[in-house]
């Protein structure tokens, strides 16, 4: 019987940039509830909580601002160039996480969990999991992402892998490896099979939510998106002035699409994601020839039971202001229009500021 009785655990690690949130998000695609340990550590100090009075008893008042959060980039900053400093962080944030991530798996309906974090085979953690997944690269392809997508020097990002535990290290520790050198494709092949073939069957019987409706136009389904629908969506996407010139391999990969069909043809989407306990709306289309009110009700119900089997606590969407855009029936759902400072909590801000970085005013709506 593993730590969590009834839940499969799967701890995902890898370098930074090595592709760790792509392959959680493949497993969640999947029906795993996916648990970011690294960004939610962010919660664990922020504003109020006991964390962040032990790193003020730690280190002073200089990376606490004046809105009484950490700033984040001065600790940083810190305990990068002091390894006395980066223990002592680890030795306040490390225990809290756990805490917050045994309460996440404890509460989940889903019986499959995939747990994010870079330095989980330092922590406790590891033991706790029933497998863990590493993501790996080759050297080249390693350096080369984190000079193109962290933008960092060439130096600074060997600095920073150097800084953590080796590839080698990690593999040793693991019951499956993904390499993740190629197309998003043949990672989405390798993370398949490895759920296939090594998660037992019963935990892997939770499939994601589809939904049945009755339209003008016929009977409708509205269900998650799959790579298989990548070719279908490439067409629809080439229509679409939202998505126009996206990768639909891409999207389907690192975001989260509800799919409306009718007559087996896709004929509506909603892009979102569901990032540190917080479900944002990036994206709507729809086929004009369709009810557009009663498509997109159907679509952010979709959404927001999802979300709410995924433990968000919150669901925001971008105001957009453009003629036909549904405002209404946000409305009706209770959502309130607010401004980005009106979230209350630092997570959801920064969740909305990430996910929609455009976006400066939201409709907002509280997920209990």
């Amino acid at each position: 019987m593993g730590f969590w009785p009834g839940k499969y655990v799967i701890g995902l690690t890898g370098s930074i940039g090595t592709g760790k949130s792509v392959i959680r998000h493949m497993l969640e695609q999947l029906g795993a509830l996916g648990i970011d340990a690294d960004t939610l550590a962010h919660r664990v100090y922020a504003r109020g909580t006991t964390g962040i009075e032990r790193i003020r008893e730690t280190f002073g008042e200089d990376e606490i601002t004046q809105d009484g959060e950490v700033d984040r980039l001065l600790l940083a900053r810190r305990v990068f160039q002091d390894a006395q400093a980066m223990e002592d962080l680890e030795r306040i944030v490390h225990p809290l996480v756990i805490d917050l991530v045994n309460d996440l798996i404890v509460r989940a309906p889903q019986k499959v969990i995939v747990v994010e974090a870079i330095k989980l085979l330092e922590t406790e953690l590891a033991s706790h999991c029933d497998a863990v997944w590493v993501v790996a690269t080759s050297p080249e392809v390693h350096l080369q992402r984190l000079v193109q997508d962290r933008h960092m020097s060439a130096e600074a990002a060997r600095a920073r892998i150097d800084a953590q535990l080796s590839q080698a290290e990690r593999i040793r520790h693991a019951s499956v490896v993904i390499t993740n050198d190629g197309s998003l494709a043949d990672t989405w092949q390798q993370v398949s099979a490895a759920w296939e073939n090594t998660i037992p069957a019963k935990f892997r019987k939770d499939a994601p939510i589809s939904r049945h409706l009755t339209l003008s136009l016929g009977e409708g389904e509205v269900a998650m998106a799959r790579l298989a629908d990548a070719a279908e969506l490439s067409g629809i996407f080439s229509n679409s002035g939202t998505l126009a010139g996206e990768d639909p391999i891409r999207l389907v990969s690192r975001s989260t699409l509800f799919l409306l069909r009718i007559d087996n043809r896709i004929r509506a989407c909603l892009m979102w994601n569901a990032e540190n306990l917080v479900a944002c709306a990036q994206a709507f289309h729809v086929n004009l020839a369709l009810p557009v009110d009663d498509v997109f009700h159907a679509l952010v119900i979709s959404m927001e039971v999802e979300a709410r089997r995924r433990l968000c606590e919150v669901s925001i969407f971008p105001r957009m202001e453009k003629d036909g855009f549904p405002t209404e029936v946000l409305i009706e759902l209770g959502y309130k229009p607010v401004i980005l400072a009106e979230l209350e909590r630092a997570a959801w801000r920064e969740q909305a500021q990430k996910t929609i970085p455009s976006a400066k005013r939201f409709y907002f709506k509280p997920l209990p």
